[in-house]
């Protein structure tokens, strides 16, 4: 085959295809024309809402982990640390802190604040040390707030340990005063414990005497019944015994008289004399 020929033949498929797509144009164009027109209506509602950045609780849940009081027996100027962790999620955002002092109490009730600043946000888990250096001695303690919305079991703003600073040469004077004091103490309580022993020993000698006067009185009314039944056998041995002097002397007196007739033989003559 030619390429003449080759060419006619592409040159009708070409017209063949351009026949085809304007066909189909102008069946699709009348089609849309003839058919009949509709409208259609689409609602849609809106809704807005807004999201305000730091309204929101980030999960984060701060504890200070120290014990209740932090004795700290140095001369400022020290550094004083608590440490604080975080038991919820991580923070998405900073929160602040304060210090507060007192010379004498509890910082939470009569403290003044000191010092402020912002803590920077700490991971789920993570430990973190608070510091401060401190110029004065007294007692300390730290303030921090929870995160914005905070919903969990603490309150929004916790309380740190009070750090209580005292110098170590105070101590020692406050150690020679102690012992002096307890020294003192104990010859009270030494003396208080003498007075208590002489008074003791005082009670039981007045129960001894007690007990001995009660022997006594005991020993004394035995006597006195005693006594009494010896009165009183005493008069029964003079009861028996009065009969038989009764007897003797009846006996006695019948003698006399007969000695009496024996005696005067001339009043028994006369007394004859009267009888003739």
């Amino acid at each position: 085959m030619s390429r003449l020929q080759k060419f006619k033949k592409k040159k009708k498929l070409v017209f063949i295809i351009k026949l085809i797509v304007f066909t189909y144009i102008v069946v699709f164009g009348f089609s849309y024309i003839s058919s009949g027109t509709g409208a259609y209506f689409n609602t849609i509602n809106n809704d807005k809402f807004s999201i305000q950045a730091g309204t929101w609780w980030d999960g984060s849940d701060l504890e200070f982990t120290g014990v209740p009081n932090q004795n700290v027996k140095a001369c400022p100027e020290i550094e004083i640390s608590v440490q604080l962790i975080n038991n919820g999620f991580s923070m998405i955002g900073p929160s602040d802190y304060k210090l507060y002092y007192v010379e004498n109490g509890n910082p939470k009730q009569n403290g003044e604040e000191i010092k402020n600043g912002t803590l920077n946000p700490i991971e789920a888990g993570e430990y973190f040390n608070l510091t401060h250096v401190i110029d004065a001695e007294g007692v300390y303690s730290f303030q921090v707030s929870q995160r914005p919305g905070y919903e969990g079991d603490s309150e929004s703003e916790i309380w740190s340990e009070k750090v209580m600073v005292k110098c170590k040469e105070n101590d020692k004077e406050e150690e020679e005063s102690d012992k002096q004091d307890d020294s003192v103490e104990e010859t009270n309580e030494n003396e208080e414990d003498e007075n208590e022993s002489d008074e003791d020993n005082a009670d039981e000698q007045e129960n001894q005497n007690n007990e001995e006067i009660g022997k006594n009185d005991k020993d004394v009314d035995k006597g006195d019944k005693n006594s009494k039944k010896n009165e009183g056998v005493k008069e029964e041995e003079t009861e028996e015994d009065d009969p038989v002097e009764k007897e003797s002397e009846e006996d006695g007196s019948g003698e006399e008289s007969n000695n009496t007739n024996i005696d005067d033989p001339e009043e028994g003559g006369k007394d004859d004399e009267k009888v003739d």
